[in-house]
């Protein structure tokens, strides 16, 4: 019981297998008291589905979907700069981290880097952006409507739109 509970109240038969153990039947598994209090089953967490793979389109080639997001540095970098801007590519996990002296400067920064993306790779076309609701939505829907991707404004912290 011990291990169940230390293991984040692992079903049984997991800790079973860890230790090399052979599986038993699910019903004959003691339950724990918190594991009873939520079912008789001992309720599983189970995860929420993604957004992108609920979405029509999976991602499935590199730059097709791209999140953007801003942080902040209470201390300045050499160069003066307080803030950062982050750009993720979703199926590669790739990231670019641009520096920013004013909070203001990230659209001229995403629109200079993704110039210099097409100009590198122009058989790619970038499909969605996902960000917070901070960005300047003029320029950011200006810009996606010239270069013929999708804006998803998601509200900070909480991945909601």
């Amino acid at each position: 019981m011990y291990e169940h509970v230390c293991d984040g109240h692992r079903g049984f038969n997991g800790i079973r297998q860890r230790f090399g153990m052979t599986t038993v039947d699910p019903d004959k598994n003691p339950y724990c008291d918190p594991c009873k209090q939520f079912d008789s089953k001992a309720q599983k967490q189970r995860r929420k589905p993604s957004s992108l793979k609920s979405s029509k389109t999976l991602v499935q080639r590199v730059l097709q979907c791209i999140h953007i997001d801003k942080g902040f540095m209470p201390t300045a970098d050499w160069n003066g700069s307080r803030y950062f801007q982050i750009i993720v590519d979703v199926l590669s996990r790739k990231m670019w981290e641009q520096q920013l002296i004013t909070k203001g400067q990230d659209f001229a920064e995403f629109e200079a880097w993704l110039k210099r993306m097409l100009a590198e790779k122009p058989h790619l076309k970038l499909v969605d952006v996902v960000c917070d609701n901070e960005y300047d939505k003029e320029n950011f829907n200006e810009l996606a409507t010239a270069h013929g991707f999708r804006i998803d404004n998601k509200s900070p912290h909480t991945g909601k739109a």
